[in-house]
Formats: C-alpha cells, sequence, structure tokens
C-alpha cells in the first residue's frame, strides 16, 4: 500500500532543520522500495541549504516574528499567536491536499497544539508526533501545569508518538497516562559524519585539554556547573559556542558572573555567540578535547550535541539527564557523570582521561558506523506503513457502517 507522509517542522535555521533533513533524506532513500514517499512543510524564511532536497520542500508557513522589527509587547503577543497562526495555515494546506495520507509533526510548541488538534483530526489524515522533549526547556511564568496538559491534549489525540531512546518512551508513557497512543522508538541518527583533510588524532586533541560547551545556553544545560568545575581543573580550557546566552536571566545572573571570576584568575574562557556554520563545525570540533553536557534533571530529552560529537569523533562527558547516559552505556564514546555537580564532572573528566586511547577512538569510531540516520528511517517506514493499514481499515469499516445505517431507513 502506498503512503505519502507530510513532514511539518517551521524551525527556519540551526540544528533542528539540520535534524529534520536528515531524517527526511534517509526516508526519501529508504521508502522507495516499499511506496512510501516524504515532503517537508516548513517556513517562508528556511535556510536556503535545506530547501534544495530530493523530496518536495514547500516553504508556506509564516515565519517567526522578528522582534528587532517591533516592541517588546507586541513581539510577545505575536510570539504567542504565532502557533496558532501556524496550525491554521497546515490545516487549510492539508485540505487542499487529499493525497497525504499522515502528518508527522516534528515541533510541538509551534505546531499540534491543543487549541487546534480537533481541526488536524478532520482533515482525515493521521497523526503522528517526535516528542524531542517530554518537557519544556523553558515555562512561561505560572504556566508549567497549563503548557504540560496542552501538551498531553495534543500528543495523546495522535495515532502514535516517537521517541529516541526506551528511557525516553517509559518517561512520556508516565508523562501521558493510561491510554496513550503507541510510543515508537525511532534511534537518533549521527550528525557531522564527513572525514575532511587535516583532522588531528584524538591524542593530540587530548593533550590541549581544551574543553566545549556548544550549544545555545540555557539553564538546563548546566553551563554553571562546567564553570564551576573549570575552577579546580588545572590546564584546561572552556570554549562556549554555537548558539549564544537564549536565556538572558540565566546568562546575566548565573554564567557571565563565573566566566568573568574565572577570567580574573587567569583561566581561558572563549565565548563564540554567533551561531556556527555546518561548514564551520569540524574546524571549531576538532581543536577541543572533548564536548561538557552537564544537563539538568529537568532535560528530558535526547541531545542532539552528543549525537554531533559522535559524528565529529569527539568524546563526550554527559549528565544522567534525558536519554544520554542510556546511549553511552551502549557506545562508551565518552563519560557520564555519578553526580550532576562540578565534583562529578572533574570525576568524568579525570575517568575520560585514564581510558585507553586506542579503546576509546575505536568505540567513537563504531559508534559513528552504527548509529546512522537509516535505522531510524527503517524504524519511522514501518510506522507510517502500520498507520496507514490502520487507517485504511477504520475507514472501510467507517462506511460500511454508513451503508449498513442507511440500509436500515430504507
Amino acid at each position: 500500500m502506498a503512503c505519502k507522509v507530510l513532514m511539518v517542522s517551521p524551525c527556519e535555521s540551526g540544528g533542528h532543520p539540520t535534524y529534520v533533513r536528515e531524517v527526511l533524506m534517509a526516508v526519501h532513500r529508504c521508502g522507495s522500495e516499499c511506496e512510501v514517499a516524504v515532503e517537508l512543510l516548513a517556513s517562508t524564511a528556511l535556510d536556503k541549504p535545506f530547501r534544495c532536497a530530493p523530496y518536495p520542500v514547500q516553504c508556506v508557513l509564516p515565519s517567526y516574528p522578528d522582534r528587532s522589527a517591533m516592541g517588546n509587547a507586541q513581539y510577545r503577543w505575536n510570539q504567542f499567536l504565532y502557533p496558532v497562526r501556524v496550525d491554521t495555515k497546515v490545516i487549510a494546506w492539508l485540505e487542499k491536499h487529499p493525497e497525504i495520507d499522515g502528518v508527522h509533526f516534528q515541533d510541538y510548541f509551534n505546531l499540534g497544539s491543543a487549541f487546534k488538534i480537533g481541526a488536524y483530526r478532520k482533515t482525515g489524515k493521521w497523526l503522528a508526533f517526535t516528542v524531542h522533549n517530554i518537557r519544556s526547556h523553558r515555562y512561561l511564568p505560572m504556566g508549567r501545569t497549563a503548557m504540560d496538559a496542552m501538551a498531553r491534549i495534543a500528543w495523546r489525540n495522535c495515532d502514535a508518538l516517537f521517541v529516541h531512546s526506551e528511557e525516553l518512551k517509559r518517561q512520556l508513557s508516565k508523562f501521558l497516562g493510561l491510554g496513550h497512543p503507541r510510543i515508537h522508538v525511532t534511534p537518533h541518527g549521527v550528525f557531522g559524519t564527513g572525514n575532511p583533510v587535516g583532522v588531528q588524532d584524538l591524542g593530540a586533541r587530548l593533550r590541549q585539554k581544551r574543553l566545549l560547551f556548544f550549544g545555545a545556553v540555557r539553564a538546563n544545560k548546566g553551563l554553571h556547573v562546567a564553570l564551576e568545575a573549570l575552577r579546580e581543573l588545572d590546564g584546561f580550557s572552556l570554549t562556549i559556542a554555537g548558539g549564544g546566552p537564549v536565556e538572558s536571566t540565566y546568562w546575566n545572573q548565573a554564567a557571565s558572573p563565573l566566566i568573568d571570576e574565572l577570567r580574573a584568575k587567569g583561566k581561558n574562557i572563549e565565548v563564540i555567540s554567533s551561531y556556527i556554520p555546518e561548514e564551520s563545525l569540524h574546524t571549531l570540533w576538532d581543536r577541543h578535547s572533548a564536548v561538557l553536557l552537564p544537563y539538568s534533571d529537568g532535560f528530558r530529552a535526547q541531545s542532539g550535541v552528543l549525537f554531533l560529537a559522535i559524528g565529529l569523533q569527539t568524546p563526550a562527558i554527559t549528565s544522567g539527564a534525558g536519554a544520554m547516559a542510556e546511549t553511552l552505556r551502549a557506545h562508551p564514546v565518552g563519560e557520564a557523570m555519578r553526580s550532576n555537580d562540578a565534583r562529578g564532572l572533574i570525576a568524568a573528566i579525570h575517568a575520560l582521561y585514564a581510558r585507553d586511547l586506542d579503546e576509546l577512538q575505536r568505540t567513537l569510531s563504531d559508534a559513528r558506523e552504527a548509529l546512522s540516520w537509516d535505522r531510524s528511517a527503517h524504524s519511522l517506514i514501518e510506522a507510517y506503513i502500520e498507520m496507514n493499514r490502520r487507517h485504511a481499515a477504520r475507514s472501510v469499516s467507517q462506511v460500511s457502517a454508513m451503508n449498513r445505517e442507511s440500509e436500515t431507513y430504507r
């Protein structure tokens, strides 16, 4: 049975569109044999590199509000309305495209909202959702209960949900309660698997003792833990790069004062606030020894940075949050912290430096080979086909019931 799936993602630049592109490329590549086709519904402001693809890309969704073009109050209001505007556009597009069998959402707080989930159901498509964050990275003031309730409404009204590990499946099941849709585990794939000329060997990189904190700086990413650990790490330096401080209060009150204190004591801390283009990632990562992911217990997701580290053959130090420790148990590409504080991070760094270098390099190489996007794509394709069959059977059953009811009244 042929199946046509629309993947919806309004994110315009950065790591998430990169993830969506990798998923779509793999499903497009692996789905042709079983007649599964995919296309992307994206923002009108989607970055150019993500528009060129072997699958159809429809850039019709409204762009995210531009903060620089309006006052703070207007920006907040437009930010609040943005998810509803996106949902309205997606539903209108689906009503004009009967050839679409199912919809796969990639972003919750922009799409699949509780306000519009009923309208999505009325389109007659099956609905699936990749739950990247069981708990939001950031809650509105006094809004945790309401935002969690909205997530439950949207996700419980889908036909299937996807997560990236067995631990996240367990956590999501607990979050949703009894009667939730089937949850499928679709393993995360590895980013940045190219092998550029001139890459330093792992031994040389470790001797440099340069640590990397990569990605958007939020409170739940634990940058303050990394900075506190740096006080006690003689000879180590730290680079903070890749996303900038997206939570200004946390940056100004927790991170920036620690950076100033450590610099005053002679510690080398480099801050790169601008976005790092994909083509520049190898150059940045190749001059670092390990990446630090001391995320807090409130982080209920899989880390894309961890899979970028594997792709770029860089050891990782992670907390036990989300699905990271589960990944390290299967593929020991670094060390997991025993406690989510500076002491735990210091101990994990020392443990990394005590590892056999050949064994660590071999583990990184093996993980890069094993964690392919095709593996994830096959899991998605199986779920798509299953949902398509169930949906078709349900439609036939409903038509039969309507015919029987019509016969009764003749």
